[in-house]
């Protein structure tokens, strides 16, 4: 549909143990950022916590960020090595961009290349 909004769907804890399926507006990544297609999504004892309530957080909140996906709009020149498509892990670490070379980089320059 021409001119309509587009979202995503999302799971976002609206207070102690709530649950609820949601629609955000899917906004455009700022200057040097990349959109990543999300493929799969860990929960971790962090995440639990904070829905269960024992972490202090502001409500609603989206769980999970241990996140695997596909770079989806890449931006800028952050990423010049990166394209559409590129598989990714964003977290703790610096630059994590699997791209034609298979490289990864680790925290303190460190490369580790994957097969």
């Amino acid at each position: 549909m021409p001119g309509a909004e587009k979202t995503y769907r999302a799971v976002h804890a609206v207070g102690p143990g709530k649950l609820e399926l949601i629609e955000k507006p899917l906004l455009d990544p700022l200057a040097g950022y990349v959109r990543i297609r999300v493929e799969a999504c860990g929960v971790c004892h962090s995440d639990s916590a904070t829905v269960e309530g024992i972490l202090p957080i502001e409500w609603p909140r989206v769980p999970g960020h241990e996140v695997v996906g596909r770079i989806a709009w890449p931006q800028g020149d952050v990423l010049d090595e990166a394209e559409d498509g590129d598989p990714v892990v964003p977290g703790a670490v610096r630059r994590q961009v699997a791209g034609p070379d298979r490289r990864r980089q680790r925290p303190g320059g460190a490369e580790a290349h994957q097969p």
